[in-house]
């Protein structure tokens, strides 16, 4: 856990140090050209893992766009491949969610 962090703050703000961190992580690698050692990133995996305790399938894309990103970088094309799958997934979800019709119906007809 962050040391500015408690039990008790919220899992969405948890997992989005997680997130941003991972962010940070990857571009100071690519700026650096030191890129990530291969396995796994602990912080895009808790980003990831706190964005789904939390249930925000809104921001849950993101998550899994950076570890797709880090799994890319650290020589695992299809970890990156299958994060990415998910997240295009999860999107699609999101997308289909919203435009579904709500359950109200008013077209304006009033019919006898």
């Amino acid at each position: 856990m962050f040391e500015w962090r408690v039990p008790t703050d919220p899992l969405l703000d948890i997992a989005l140090d997680h997130l941003t961190l991972a962010r940070v992580r990857l571009l100071r690698a690519l700026l650096t050209g030191h890129l990530p050692p291969p396995g796994p990133d602990p912080e895009a995996l808790g980003a990831v893992a706190g964005l789904r305790r939390a249930g925000q399938i809104d921001y849950l894309p993101r998550g899994l766009l950076t570890a797709a990103w880090s799994q890319a970088l650290r020589g695992d094309p299809d970890a990156a491949r299958a994060a990415l799958d998910e997240a295009h997934c999860a999107l699609r979800s999101r997308v289909a969610a919203k435009a579904a019709p709500t359950g109200s119906r008013s077209s304006g007809f009033r019919g006898q």
